[in-house]
């Protein structure tokens, strides 16, 4: 069993609201995924969700309970992949338990729209209206925070990513990744209440980073482990099945960026092969370290999700979803 000694803390990184050599080294290389990473204008497929109804000029709001601005990717003309947490409320269900909680199957709120733009703070932006929402049957909130966004038209003008249902990242695991998103530049937390201390969004603007290391995927409970010392003292959080770890941490907007395989990635080869959906702090209060769920175990379901889609949109189904 590895273990990471990381002052850690489990979050939704966006709502702005077999393991390598050098692992602890990896987790810690870089304080959060996008800060240094340049503006991304080639990936138009990583695309912004914003959750709950939009400004009078067109702009998502910056703010308010029911509001939430992630990052997300069109996989199909009208089909869109992110973050369950970012449009369904979570009940706690083991407070003890970093994925202690469940999807309850409530919307944070109804209006939902997903923009190409390079950010959902500009005015005059384009939206698709997001029309139905779904997730995996399962409702844990660290294995099955997947959703998916059906629009109520095809987006036209950009390329969808696809999406990889055949490589088990437990058995052939990547050397490092590539994500893109619309997360924080900065941002960093009181470790002893969890109050975000300091912030700079960025303009929630996409950015791209790659190469970032890949740490994990176990095929079983206790394959990969991390010591948390937030909120829970000397707490050992197991990377669940189903998930994937890499260093460099995503921060708040982070969340439903697509995660690729950077040799894939560097070829142009865009096929997503997790959901990045959950970030880690340090003892210092930074961010070090992600997760994301991966595709592969929730193939069936995508595939039916992905045809049902087409179906709407009077498209062909991509090849990877027949």
């Amino acid at each position: 069993m590895k273990k990471f000694a990381l002052g850690m803390m489990l979050m939704a990184a966006a709502c702005g609201n077999a393991a390598g050599e050098n692992d602890v080294e990896s987790m810690g290389e870089q304080r959060g995924a996008l800060v240094g990473a340049p503006l991304d204008p080639h990936h138009p497929f990583a695309v912004g969700l914003c959750v709950g109804p939009l400004q009078a000029d067109g702009s998502c709001p910056t703010g308010g309970a029911n509001t939430t601005r992630c990052s997300a990717t069109l996989i199909a003309p009208n089909l869109v992949l992110t973050a369950r947490h970012c449009v369904e409320r979570m009940v706690a269900v083991d407070p003890n338990d970093s994925c202690g909680s469940a999807f309850n199957g409530v919307l944070i709120n109804a209006s939902m729209h997903v923009t190409t733009d390079s950010t959902v703070l500009r005015p005059g932006a384009e939206w698709y209206t997001v029309q139905s929402s779904e997730g995996p049957s399962g409702n844990n909130s660290c294995i099955d925070d997947l959703a998916f966004l059906t629009l109520d038209r095809n987006v036209t003008g950009v390329r969808p990513a696809g999406v990889d249902l055949f490589t088990n990242v437990a058995e052939r695991p990547p050397s490092s990744v590539a994500i893109v998103g619309r997360g924080a530049i900065h941002a960093r937390w009181d470790t002893e209440t969890g109050t975000r201390i300091e912030y700079d969004n960025g303009n929630l603007e996409r950015r791209k980073l790659e190469a970032i290391p890949f740490v994990c995927a176990p095929t079983q409970l206790g394959d990969c482990s991390i010591v948390d010392y937030f909120q829970f003292s000397s707490h050992t959080f197991d990377v669940r099945p189903g998930l994937m770890s890499y260093g460099r941490a995503s921060i708040s907007g982070d969340s439903g960026s697509g995660v690729f395989s950077q040799a894939a990635f560097a070829k142009g080869r865009y096929f997503v092969i997790a959901t990045n959906t959950l970030g880690a702090i340090d003892a210092e209060g930074l961010p070090r370290g992600s997760h994301g769920v991966r595709l592969q175990p929730h193939a069936d379901y995508i595939r039916t999700v992905a045809r049902a889609a087409a179906a709407k949109g009077q498209y062909p189904a991509p090849l990877w979803a027949r």
